[in-house]
């Protein structure tokens, strides 16, 4: 029986691969966090052997906010290089290279803000929802729960739960800005 790294090292070649033999599924909508990975079931992301899994829905932990989390507060934890470190060079933070093209400047909270406000992604909906805060998933995505995407920070979410509390307070208080 092969050992667990030699099957994961076999799955990473026979996907690299399929990559480079005319896999013509690698598009916008074929990536962890294309706006909809259950348009094509060759995606590579998924099990290419059959419908793909949607994604479950977010949900709050909570029907109302614990605290008045402000923008300043959640703001704080995601331009903090020992909590959501979002504004990092590999991740958000270079607006030439930022994952996905959703830029994070730590120097603008505004800018910031927009950005969050205005991004959709893999669950179809809005990363923060103000009007609806319960269509918001940016809470499960820094939780790492079901519903959220792939966690960010990568690779589970924020490391404190007390963080992304409040993330979740600031979202079920309206989500508001700078």
């Amino acid at each position: 029986m092969l050992r667990r790294t030699s099957r994961l090292l076999l799955v990473a070649c026979a996907c690299t691969l399929a990559a480079c033999t005319g896999n013509d599924v690698m598009d916008g909508f074929c990536t962890p966090d294309g706006p909809d990975i259950t348009l094509n079931d060759d995606c590579p992301y998924q099990n290419a052997r059959g419908p793909q899994i949607p994604n479950p829905e977010c949900k709050a932990s909570k029907a109302a906010p614990a605290s008045a989390a402000t923008w300043t507060d959640v703001f704080a934890i995601f331009v903090d290089k020992n909590r959501g470190n979002c504004s990092a060079g590999g991740c958000h933070g270079i607006e030439e290279k930022a994952a996905n093209g959703i830029f994070l400047p730590s120097n603008n909270a505004q800018k910031f803000y927009d950005a969050l406000i205005n991004t959709k992604g893999s669950v179809g909906k809005p990363y923060v929802n103000a009007d609806k805060p319960l269509d918001s998933w940016i809470h499960c995505n820094v939780a790492g729960t079901p519903g959220g995407g792939l966690p960010m920070p990568k690779p589970a979410g924020l490391p404190s739960k007390k963080d992304s509390d409040i993330v979740e307070d600031w979202v079920l208080g309206g989500a508001p800005g700078p």
